[in-house]
């Protein structure tokens, strides 16, 4: 606050105790005043400019309004399985002092992490650079699969590599895996092995096999198809003219 002190001169009559008062009282000057600063705000008024008053000027008030600056910031979305590897920004705009919300516009393939901030709050010494608001975000999954089907072929020849039949038996392997959506990458689970059953070689007139039964064998989901081989030997015979 300011204060002026007039002092006003005047002649009384002691036995009427009527006063003239002198009316000729200079005016005086109230001192402009700069508004000082608030950080994040805007005063009205630069100055409360210097005003001449009298001594019969009433005590009065000056008014000053601090208006919230408007200020902009943004929304840093960081990927945690990537040590926090920046994804994308977005932005957010307010004023000094004011809270908005933070709604995050998560990218494809992308989920929120728990405990995001779901405001912000704009500080008076905020700036475009300071204003930030991070998300975490980590990669969403999915389970696949994929077949594999082992083939072992058992082909039944002659000596001279006549093909007289043939067997087939197949295995069908399916492996699971966790897909990471945003790297494509995934990550196979391990099959259980499987195996063949034995196979007892044909009797065929005349011909020993050489080999009596193919065995039980066992195989792999990464087992190329692969094929096994019975030669039947033609047996010596005796006769007589």
């Amino acid at each position: 606050s300011q204060s002026l002190t007039f002092t006003q001169p005047g002649y009384k009559d002691l036995e009427t105790t009527q006063v003239i008062w002198n009316t000729d009282v200079p005016s005086q000057s109230f001192d402009e005043v700069k508004t000082p600063e608030k950080a994040g705000y805007t005063p009205d008024k630069a100055v409360v400019p210097s005003e001449t008053v009298t001594f019969d000027t009433e005590d009065y008030t000056e008014t000053v309004v601090y208006k919230a600056n408007e200020q902009k910031g943004k929304v840093v979305y960081v990927d945690d399985d990537k040590d926090g590897q920046e994804v994308k920004q977005g932005s957010i705009s307010g004023k000094t002092g004011e809270t908005v919300k933070v709604t995050p516009e998560v990218p494809e393939n992308y989920e929120e992490v728990a405990g995001n901030p779901t405001d912000y709050t704009f500080p008076e010494d905020g700036t475009d650079e300071s204003n930030v608001v991070t998300i975490h975000l980590k990669h969403k999954h999915e389970t696949v699969t994929r077949d594999n089907v082992v083939t072992r072929t058992i082909e039944y020849r002659d000596e001279k590599g006549k093909l007289l039949d043939a067997v087939k038996q197949s295995l069908v392997f399916t492996r699971t895996g966790d897909k990471d959506l945003v790297t494509n990458q995934v990550v196979w689970n391990k099959v259980p092995s499987q195996s063949f059953d034995e196979v007892k070689t044909p009797e065929k007139a005349g011909y020993t096999p050489d080999k009596a039964v193919v065995p039980s064998e066992t195989v792999t989901f990464d087992t190329k198809d692969y094929t096994e081989t019975v030669v039947y030997k033609a047996n010596e015979q005796t006769g007589r003219v």
